[in-house]
């Protein structure tokens, strides 16, 4: 299923392949696009030989934000994380979206086994990082959320390496991607 509508017997339509397809490419697949970049920035770490211009030590993912109650935070990839903290570790630096950032001061938990990493950000921070992000604000009685429906539409999006562009010296194109898939299995554990 790529998504659902209410049918007049109030049950869930489900939509077969084509129709999702069809969907998809009318023009709802690039207004979701849009909207789900929105929320999501490029993380990366800049390492020394990049930003010397000796050579290509730089590495990138995305990353997301939240407000749970009143705790703000961002979220990425454990292994964005790792890779970040590694250059930084060796003499280069994180930014997240437009703003300077050392993850491993901010580190709120990871776990390698689920790829997650949480880290503090203030608003103020936030505002620096894209001034038109918008984060996700979740009530405290609603989280952790529940997980996806197997069969049902999810979408991915995110700045990933083989979709950036080095425009010269010191200078990256973030190139954007986004899928929309069904979900076919949902665990807890990996």
């Amino acid at each position: 299923m790529i998504g659902n509508r209410e049918n007049p017997d109030g049950g869930e339509r489900v939509l077969d392949r084509a129709e999702g397809e069809r969907i998809l490419r009318s023009g709802f697949g690039d207004q979701l696009h849009q909207i789900s970049f929105r929320y999501t920035v490029p993380i990366a770490g800049f390492g020394t030989r990049f930003l010397s211009g000796a050579g290509d030590d730089l590495v990138s993912g995305s990353g997301f934000f939240l407000k749970v109650g009143a705790q703000l935070f961002g979220v990425t990839a454990d292994h964005v994380y790792r890779a970040c903290d590694e250059v930084s570790r060796r003499g280069g630096f994180t930014q997240v979206g437009n703003y300077p950032l050392n993850l491993r001061e901010r580190l709120i938990d990871r776990s390698d086994s689920l790829d997650i990493a949480t880290f503090r950000i203030s608003d103020v921070e936030l505002s620096m990082v894209r001034p038109d992000l918008v984060l996700w604000e979740i009530s405290n009685d609603r989280w952790p959320p529940r997980p996806p429906d197997v069969g049902k539409g999810v979408f991915l999006a995110g700045f990933a390496k083989p979709h950036r562009k080095q425009l010269g010296r010191q200078r990256v194109e973030w190139g954007a991607y986004g899928l929309v898939l069904a979900a076919t299995t949902v665990t807890e554990t990996t």
